[in-house]
């Protein structure tokens, strides 16, 4: 016979096993849902990005009511976004919503660079929008002329408030925490308790 303590431990470690191993199948579940989320919202950027430079009132890159009555409709359709902007070669913003000063210079963010050096995609880091002063990711996507070179780039600003409400509606197992942050590691969204970790 067997000793009823030894009964006992086997019975306890059978049961942390399995709780282990139900632990490692939610968080590995949750870790899907969060890939899927976020795979969505970058798809979703660059299909808009890729209409957006695609308009006549875009490539044109002239400052004008077309094109900021365009950008304005996008932003307005799509609460995700906090502010589209069109950029030209040199950084200079030729139309914007919000509307930004004219001149207005974003040559020294990174993303436009990469835009630019790369011709293509890019996926900026957790910023303060200048025009609108609230927290965003940057999605930009090259404007190319009829040769097909980058002559300017589109840009999409997206709401961390709303990245952080996307992952709040995600179900967690109890206790559990979501984390999404950029490049540097800066935390753009986080569940639960979103406001606490930004930043």
């Amino acid at each position: 016979l067997v000793p009823a303590a030894i009964v006992q431990i086997l019975l306890q470690r059978e049961a942390r096993v399995a709780r282990t191993q139900h632990f490692d199948e939610q968080a590995m579940h949750v870790l899907h849902l969060v890939g899927q989320q976020q795979g969505g919202v970058i798809e979703a950027a660059k299909q808009m990005l890729s209409a957006i430079a695609a308009h006549d009132a875009v490539r044109a890159l002239r400052p004008g009511a077309a094109c900021d009555a365009f950008l304005a409709d996008i932003v307005a359709a799509n609460p995700r976004y906090l502010a589209a902007s069109v950029v030209d070669g040199q950084g200079s913003h030729v139309c914007a919503v919000p509307a930004v000063a004219r001149g207005f210079d974003i040559a020294d963010r990174p993303y436009f660079q990469r835009t630019m050096r790369d011709t293509s995609f890019q996926l900026g880091a957790f910023a303060i929008g200048r025009a609108t002063g609230r927290r965003s990711l940057h999605f930009a996507a090259p404007v190319r002329d009829e040769a097909g070179q980058p002559i300017g780039l589109v840009l999409l600003a997206l709401s961390l408030d709303w990245l952080a409400a996307e992952l709040q509606s995600l179900p967690l197992p109890a206790g559990g925490t979501a984390t999404i942050a950029d490049r540097d590691g800066i935390i753009l969204a986080h569940a639960p308790d979103p406001g606490r970790f930004v930043g």
